[in-house]
C-alpha cells in the first residue's frame, strides 16, 4: 500500500484523485471549445453584416442615375443653368417604383423620398455642386420613419 507521511492511504483515494483531475481537464477543454465557437459565430455575424446592403441603396442609385441623365441632356452643366432649368419646371419628379426624387425650390436642394409598400420610410436632402461638368451630390439631412423597417 501507498504511504503518505505516517498515514496509510487506501487504494480508492487514488481513483478519486484521477477522476477529479480528469473532470478538471474535461471542463477546461469544454470551456476552450465554447470560447472558440463564440469567436466563430461572432466572425460569421460580422461577415454577414459587412456584405449586407442598405435597403435604399438600389433605389438611390437608380434615382440619381436618372436625374444625372435628365440634367445632362436638358440643361447646361453649371450651377445657375441647373437651378434655372429645374426651377422652371412644374412638379418635377423622377420615379422608381414608389420612390421618387424632386427639386425643392425653397432650399435649392434635391429631396429623395423612399416609400415601400405604400408607407413612408425615409427622406434625404441633397445639395448639389458642379465641378468640371460633373454634378456632385452630398446628403445634408435625412429623416427615418419611427419603428424600423422590414421589407
Amino acid at each position: 500500500m501507498f504511504c503518505y507521511g505516517k498515514r496509510k492511504v487506501k487504494k480508492g483515494f487514488v481513483l478519486i484523485y484521477v477522476l477529479f483531475i480528469g473532470c478538471m481537464c474535461i471542463l477546461i477543454s469544454l470551456g476552450c471549445y465554447s470560447m472558440e465557437m463564440h469567436i466563430r459565430s461572432n466572425n460569421l455575424n460580422s461577415h454577414k453584416k459587412s456584405i449586407q446592403v442598405d435597403v435604399t441603396e438600389k433605389y438611390r442609385e437608380y434615382l440619381f442615375t436618372e436625374l444625372n441623365e435628365y440634367i445632362s441632356k436638358n440643361s447646361s452643366c453649371d450651377d445657375n443653368g441647373i437651378r434655372q432649368y429645374i426651377s422652371s419646371l412644374d412638379n418635377f419628379k423622377i420615379y422608381f417604383e414608389e420612390c421618387y426624387i424632386f427639386y425643392d425650390k425653397n432650399t435649392d436642394c434635391f429631396k429623395a423620398e423612399y416609400i415601400f409598400n405604400g408607407k413612408f420610410y425615409k427622406e434625404e436632402t441633397y445639395e448639389y455642386e458642379v465641378k468640371n461638368k460633373d454634378i456632385l451630390y452630398s446628403c445634408i439631412d435625412y429623416s427615418f420613419k419611427k419603428g424600423g423597417f422590414e421589407k
